[in-house]
């Protein structure tokens, strides 16, 4: 008896419940407020419609996450609202909600601390909670305060970085944050926020600056932090130029990345000679040059390892898939994937490893059981090995 009341109380402490996802209070706007007084907690109000995509894909993809759950369930009573219906309607004229969706985060009586909008990958919808809990990065807090005639530095950056999360971005009050920061100050973490939310591509100024100043950053921030931000944004303007034919402008990023210092530079210049070939005639050269970068540099990047691998796997060749079972097997996550096993399941099969094959593939089968994910192509896998 003991025992089985020892799980019961396991099932329904919060941690239980948190792990299932966010859970959403049903009854009006004032049992709302008596609830959270009640529990000490905060509201959120997720703002939607029907007909909004991005709130379809968050209350899909991001409300039933575990992390978005421990947090939101914790600190929250959350509450869904549809703007253009029953008390809805009002809400949305009371809040001036006009983009979808919208997330606004109110004290248990009711008064509204902070918003922000769009759709959010979980830690950033995370991090928009955390936001509204902390007196500093209130949006309407600092509102109030800049309202009051403070023009602190750190008021006007917060108030820039709410705006912007809110939808809308003041140029003028950014200005006047910018006048604060002369010298030195201009090198800091927090800048290096504001001016890469600015950035707008390749050609902008604010990138422009970044990337000229980029070692004066990673001085405050780390080297990695500053260049995978650069990066990211110097391969996709030479996945544009190199898909669209503008010698010009890939000549140009190739040349920005030729800046970066060791090692960055030579895995960039890796990177960058796989993105040039990735539509030549030429398979054999550009398969080559994948399994060179992704040997080297590649297998540490999660997204790079799994798409490659997939790539170069439908080639069905043995020799390639040989050596996408090196970057896995380096690669080796301390918590195995479905997605994992089931890639080295297809590498050993294509190889011609039948043995290996099926243990790979009934390991994922296993793991996809437990964490009730697809398993289609590993019994696929399982099968072709078992033939």
């Amino acid at each position: 008896m003991f025992l089985m009341l020892s799980v019961m109380a396991l099932l329904f402490t919060p941690t239980g419940v948190y792990s299932q996802g966010m859970i959403f209070f049903e009854g009006s706007w004032s049992e709302v407020q008596a609830k959270a007084k009640a529990e000490g907690k905060n509201i959120f109000v997720d703002a939607y419609t029907d007909w909004c995509g991005p709130c379809k894909m968050m209350a899909k993809q991001v409300f039933p996450l575990p992390e978005v759950g421990n947090f939101y369930n914790k600190n929250y009573i959350n509450y869904k609202l549809n703007m253009e219906k029953g008390d809805g309607v009002d809400f949305a004229k009371t809040f001036q909600v006009g983009v979808y969706p919208s997330y606004l985060f109110f004290n248990a009586s009711g008064f509204l601390l902070h918003r922000t909008v769009g759709y959010k990958q979980g830690p950033q919808f995370i991090a928009d909670g955390a936001a509204a809990l902390d007196t500093t990065r209130q949006l309407i807090t600092n509102i109030r305060k800049y309202q009051a005639g403070n023009r602190s530095a750190d008021v006007l950056y917060n108030l820039s970085i709410g705006l912007s999360e809110a939808g809308a971005p003041d140029a003028n009050i950014e200005g006047e944050y910018w006048k604060t920061q002369t010298g030195d100050l201009m090198y800091s973490a927090q800048n290096f926020n504001l001016l890469s939310r600015k950035a707008s591509g390749y050609r902008g100024e604010e990138f422009r600056f970044l990337l000229q100043q980029r070692e004066r950053f990673a001085a405050v921030l780390s080297d990695t932090e500053v260049n995978t931000f650069l990066s990211s944004t110097l391969f996709r303007a030479l996945q544009y130029a190199v898909g669209n034919g503008m010698k010009p402008l890939t000549d140009s990023v190739m040349d920005d990345l030729k800046t970066f210092k060791s090692p960055f530079r030579e895995e960039y210049l890796a990177y960058a000679e796989v993105i040039r070939n990735a539509g030549s005639a030429d398979r054999d050269q550009y398969y080559n040059l994948v399994i060179a970068y992704m040997d080297t540099y590649g297998y540490k990047d999660e997204e790079r390892l799994y798409a490659y691998s997939q790539e170069l796997l439908s080639t069905n060749r043995a020799d390639i898939a040989a050596s996408v079972l090196r970057w896995l097997e380096k690669a080796n996550p301390s918590v195995m994937t479905v997605k994992h096993l089931g890639y080295v399941s297809q590498a050993y099969l294509i190889s011609g490893n039948s043995q290996k094959a099926k243990a790979y593939a009934q390991q994922g089968i296993d793991l996809a059981r437990e964490q009730n994910e697809d398993d289609t192509l590993l019994r696929g896998y399982l099968e072709a090995a078992s033939r």
